[in-house]
């Protein structure tokens, strides 16, 4: 939705969030003038992932404002690796993340295979189900004819 609007020339990625969402980001020492959308598209804007997340709307989403309030209600983080070992011998590095409604984890081996999960759920990064789901699939593949 977001690049639909920036290709309608409605949204600009390196503007500042202030700009879409004045006043939201002012939260933890953050300024939503220093905070751009693509830094928010890709994760890079310091916010933590929303957990616990936000109250959804009635339809079942939620608005940019109260996933980016929720966000600045936590302690800023660092993306920090993941150390997979692996059934087949080795192991792997990556980085779990996600947020509502997503989950992903890319991977890479000091040999050279990787592997880059993404699921759509209701799976949350808390959900011990859900890591080992998406480790157990991690390791599939990045075992599979070695």
């Amino acid at each position: 939705m977001v690049l639909q609007l920036v290709d309608e020339g409605k949204a600009d990625l390196d503007a500042a969030i202030e700009r879409y969402l004045p006043g939201v980001a002012d939260g933890n020492g953050d300024d939503g003038n220093t905070i751009t959308v693509r830094q928010l598209l890709q994760h890079t804007s310091g916010i933590p992932t929303n957990v616990p997340r936000p109250r959804a709307d009635p339809d079942g989403t939620y608005s940019l404002a109260a996933l980016v309030r929720d966000g600045l209600s936590h302690a800023p983080y660092g993306l920090g690796l993941d150390r997979l070992p692996l059934p087949c011998g080795g192991v792997a590095f990556g980085h779990l993340g996600g947020v509502p409604g997503y989950l992903s984890f890319p991977a890479a081996t000091a040999d050279g295979r990787h592997v880059s999960l993404m699921t759509n759920s209701e799976a949350s990064l808390n959900s011990e189900a859900a890591i080992a789901k998406a480790s157990t699939a991690a390791s599939t593949a990045l075992c599979e004819n070695h």
